[in-house]
């Protein structure tokens, strides 16, 4: 199954490694992820959402980081995905939790 990441990356210290993180959990859990941080940073926000939305076309489910409700792209990211019928789920839940619950 393919994964998408989903979480607050502009103006946000060590994002990256919250990422990068969140790729070996869910790699190790066998899932394959598609990791919006690969994206250059001098990419406008318009075009990296763009590629993202791409990214989400090819995924299987979108799995939101903590704090994703307090970055723009992360819930237009939510908002495309359930547009599309992708499922939406918390990592932890995903991760941790007995079935993914889907965010609301």
């Amino acid at each position: 199954m393919i994964v998408f990441i989903s979480g607050p990356i502009s103006n946000r210290r060590f994002y990256r490694t919250r990422f990068w993180m969140a790729e070996r959990l869910l790699r190790a859990a066998g899932y394959d992820v598609l990791n919006p941080t690969i994206l250059p940073k001098w990419l406008s926000h318009e075009d990296a959402m763009h590629i993202c939305y791409a990214m989400i076309d090819c995924a299987d489910m979108v799995v939101q980081l903590r704090d994703w409700e307090q970055s723009l792209g992360a819930t237009m990211e939510c908002t495309y995905a359930k547009s599309k019928w992708i499922p939406v789920v918390g990592i932890g839940d995903l991760l941790y939790g007995n079935r993914p619950k889907r965010i609301k």
